[in-house]
């Protein structure tokens, strides 16, 4: 039987939805019997314990170094200080990484994965690169290119594309070119583009369509777009409150507004 090892990072909801909408169709693609084996942490974990509660088993713990949470996303400062410092009850980062890997080795060492899929997970692609395993990384940025204002970022950018760039295959959750809205994250070397694959929006499900939905006839005849609201809490929060600041606006008071917590904000003209 084929193992597979999915190791999603934690950071926000959007490798764990891509990951889960990737699983479902594995059947279509891998036509041997095999069985999964996922590995997370927090929140993530337990979602992955809701969704197979008769899998428990399969579902590994590993607590992946994650960015301190700052008032609207990820907190520079605090994680830079968290390389060496325990900052709001992380340990150092150099702590935090050698556990984390101590504990994916050991996973690996007793697993004995036949295929391995990450995505966010660099230290699972490191590990199954320096095993002769063949790998999968699920990604939309590979080095994005920066603002002159944050040109400090670029030595760690390229660190991360280097981890990146050791998977067997590389997949991208957008349309090809020159339909990637997520071109500007990418910035793919000439090295990397020949094991790069475009895969389309892991959102995108075959819907059968019977009657209008509630939705389409709210939107109907409108013009409308979308204000995206998904990440982690702080990410979110920091969304939120800069949407909320925008529809206070005298000249947006005519408008409709739909919420969808977490996943989509839609706004529609009236």
């Amino acid at each position: 039987m084929l193992k597979i090892g999915e190791f999603i990072y934690p950071w926000g909801s959007g490798h764990y939805s891509r990951m889960m909408r990737l699983n479902d169709v594995l059947g279509e693609y891998i036509k041997e019997e095999f069985e999964v084996h996922f590995s997370s942490k927090d929140h993530v974990y337990e979602k992955l314990l809701k969704k197979f509660p008769d899998q428990k088993e399969k579902i590994h713990e590993i607590l992946m170094p994650t960015p301190i949470d700052g008032k609207f996303g990820p907190s520079v400062s605090k994680s830079l200080m968290n390389l060496l410092l325990p900052i709001s009850k992380n340990p150092s980062l150099v702590r935090q990484i050698t556990n984390y890997l101590r504990e994916e080795r050991k996973l690996y060492n007793k697993e004995k994965f036949d295929l391995v899929i990450n995505d966010g997970d660099m230290g699972s692609n490191i590990l199954a690169k320096n095993r002769n395993i063949p790998s999968l990384f699920v990604t939309n940025q590979f080095r994005p290119k920066l603002y002159n204002s944050r040109s400090y970022l670029y030595p760690s950018l390229v660190f991360v594309a280097k981890q990146i760039a050791k998977a067997s295959r590389i997949l991208v959750a957008d349309s090809p070119p020159p339909y990637t809205m997520c071109e500007f994250n990418l910035n793919f070397t000439k090295d990397v583009q020949e094991k790069v694959t475009y895969v389309g929006h892991f959102t995108s499900k075959k819907i059968k369509k019977e009657k209008e939905s509630e939705l389409e006839k709210l939107v109907k005849n409108n013009e409308f777009g979308y204000w995206m609201r998904t990440g982690n809490k702080s990410t979110n929060d920091g969304t939120g409150q800069r949407y909320e600041e925008v529809f206070h606006q005298d000249e947006m008071k005519k408008e409709k507004e739909l919420f969808h917590m977490q996943e989509m904000i839609l706004t529609s003209i009236q």
